[in-house]
């Protein structure tokens, strides 16, 4: 019998119902992966019941019921992890390490020559930027030893984007092999919802916000609007978020909250609307670059958007895409306007094509697959 060279993705996900966005890109990987005839599992350790698909491979911890688990999933999540590591894998992708704990020593013992680590931030600087006191602090400080740990126990690591793997390259040891995936998305799970041709009258504009973090750049929008005077613009807010208020309030500008919506209720809203907006603020997280999911999901849907963030994936040039100035400031509203009034007509077609041949979640892993093969050789 002929074995296979596996790749296994492990991620830890010790509360699942917590991490929805988490779950849902699992799904999505694994889906791809078994739809592509892929050599890449999907394994997940997890803390809790959880239904993540019949592709996701689950592996839960005895020790995630009752009163010790606070405890374990702090001080043993790697022996957790090295327990759910098929046996017959040629190597490990470890997706979004994240915390260190007294079991990472003996996890690399175990798998470090054939591991190479994922990482989709800057950690370290993201939780001292959201450190609130001497605690936090200090738990960001132990967490940049466990990475330094990490680095130094794997052959190589990957970073979403060119400039996080350059951040790693500079944060690991001298060797260390490091290189980029980019982000995806199961293009053919999403609805193509299109776009509204803008003909003039009021120009509907919508925005996924799953958290309010301030790299989504919210307050941009809105100060934007109240600055605005002209033709009308309604935003509309797509997600769980605190509703913002246009101040002064003009009536050339209004905000429309839909909370969180899924299935044929977000189908409909983002097919009635004629752009979409993306993060407009990522070097609050300390970022020139990103791959940022809420975009893929616009370019699937076929809803040109607008964006103000280097993303390896879209080329700034892309007619589809609108690369605005980053920044603090208010965004021009009237740029928005600009944009869609100059939109070609098979936009949305073309979009979700080139979402297709260059988004989805297939070319991520198999770049994934090919780097981690030639860091562990």
């Amino acid at each position: 019998m002929i074995r296979r060279d596996w790749t296994t993705c492990l991620a830890w996900l010790p509360r699942p119902s917590q991490w929805p966005g988490v779950t849902a890109r699992l799904r999505q990987l694994a889906k791809a992966a078994h739809r592509g005839g892929l050599p890449i599992r999907i394994v997940a350790a997890v803390g809790g019941a959880t239904d993540l698909g019949s592709h996701v491979i689950t592996v839960r911890s005895d020790l995630s019921a009752g009163s010790v688990w606070p405890i374990v999933s702090r001080l043993a999540r790697y022996r957790m992890l090295s327990a759910a590591v098929p046996s017959d894998s040629s190597r490990i992708i470890l997706r979004m390490p994240g915390a260190a704990d007294p079991s990472l020593l003996e996890f690399l013992r175990r798998w470090g020559s054939r591991t190479v680590s994922e990482h989709h931030g800057d950690e370290i600087a993201e939780r001292m930027r959201a450190a609130q006191g001497a605690l936090d602090q200090a738990r960001a400080g132990i967490e940049a030893v466990g990475l330094h740990v990490l680095l130094h126990g794997v052959p190589g690591a990957l970073g979403v984007t060119p400039e996080l793997a350059d951040l790693l390259s500079r944060r690991g040891p001298p060797g260390l092999r490091t290189g980029w995936t980019g982000n995806g998305i199961d293009v053919t799970g999403v609805q193509a919802t299109g776009h509204l041709r803008y003909h003039g009258g009021t120009l509907e504009v919508v925005a996924l916000i799953g958290t309010t973090a301030a790299w989504h750049g919210l307050d941009r929008i809105v100060a934007g609007l109240a600055r605005h005077r002209g033709r009308h613009i309604r935003l509309h807010l797509v997600g769980d978020m605190a509703i913002p208020a246009v101040s002064p309030p003009t009536p050339d500008a209004e905000i429309v909250h839909h909370g969180r919506l899924t299935g044929r209720s977000l189908d409909a809203v983002l097919g009635s609307m004629h752009l979409g907006v993306a993060s407009l603020a990522m070097h609050r997280a300390g970022l020139v670059q990103a791959c940022p999911l809420k975009s893929r999901e616009y370019a699937a849907r076929g809803l040109p958007f607008v964006y103000a963030y280097d993303d390896p994936g879209i080329p700034a040039d892309l007619p589809w895409c609108l690369r605005v100035p980053g920044g603090d400031g208010p965004l021009e509203i009237e740029s928005l306007f600009g944009f869609a009034e100059t939109l070609p007509t098979d936009s949305g077609e073309r979009l979700r094509a080139y979402a297709s041949m260059h988004l989805d979640w297939r070319q991520v892993l198999e770049r994934m697959h090919g780097l981690a093969t030639d860091m562990t050789a």
